[in-house]
């Protein structure tokens, strides 16, 4: 079988890229997965940041909504840099994905909740 002439060309120009690559900034395998179940826990952390910051708005919500006051203004932003919670360095990626579905749930909750209380300032504002 014949072979184009740049198919050397290129066979051998990938070649000696890789072979004066860089390996100390190859990671293992070990690595990788490591890095994989950091990046899940931060994952988790900042969901479970989230939900803390919804449910905070959605309670002062509601003390304003009891109170008579005018709505908080609904900034759920994430200012600050979230770290990986303590309780996760140690797990696995199994039990970080299992508490990532309980962040995620909380979230949800927090959203509703807060989604909820933002309907009821305009109803009480539409008279409805």
């Amino acid at each position: 079988m014949r072979f184009p002439t740049t198919i050397f060309l290129i066979a051998a120009t990938v070649a000696s890229t890789l072979a004066a690559g860089q390996p100390a900034l190859a990671l293992t395998a070990e690595e990788k997965r490591e890095e994989f179940r950091l990046g899940k826990a931060l994952t988790v952390s900042r969901t479970r940041k989230r939900a803390e910051v919804r449910n905070d708005y959605a309670e002062k919500c509601e003390v304003a909504f009891a109170s008579g006051e005018p709505m908080p203004e609904p900034d759920v932003r994430i200012t600050e840099e979230v770290e990986i919670d303590d309780d996760l360095l140690g797990m696995t990626v199994e039990e970080i994905s299992d508490q990532y579905g309980l962040a995620s749930d909380a979230n949800r909750e927090a959203r509703k909740m807060m989604n909820e209380c933002i309907l009821k300032f305009r109803k009480r504002n539409d008279g409805s």
